[in-house]
């Protein structure tokens, strides 16, 4: 997970997205069950990595939950950049939806890559 994390820091800082001014930040959270990489509020939306098995989840976010291009290319990007593989869905969640939700974890994607 450390070098997931550092990518995926590594790919912010770096400016490294076709749509980089659309990323606003990234971070990293212990969660109680599987791993997550979200992206958008992206969190990464919560995924199950299971391959790595440690309780942390990474969440990218972005300015516009709204442009969805915008949002797959940059969840196809990390995914390249974290090298994870291609049977690997990782899904974006809009802030708005978690605020309505009241809840980050179990709310659906809206989409996925």
């Amino acid at each position: 997970m450390n070098q997931l994390w550092l990518n995926a820091a590594l790919a912010c800082i770096g400016a490294t997205f076709d749509d980089d001014s659309q990323v606003v930040g990234i971070v990293v959270s212990v969660r109680k069950q599987a791993d997550k990489v979200l992206f958008g509020f992206y969190r990464l939306g919560p995924l199950t990595l299971s391959h790595y098995p440690s309780l942390v989840q990474i969440a990218l976010w972005t300015s516009n939950a709204q442009d969805e291009q915008a949002v797959r290319r940059i969840g196809r990007q990390l995914k390249e950049m974290l090298q994870l593989p291609a049977s690997t869905k990782i899904g974006y969640q809009s802030h708005q939806d978690a605020m309505d939700a009241n809840s980050s974890f179990n709310n659906s994607n809206r989409y996925e890559v």
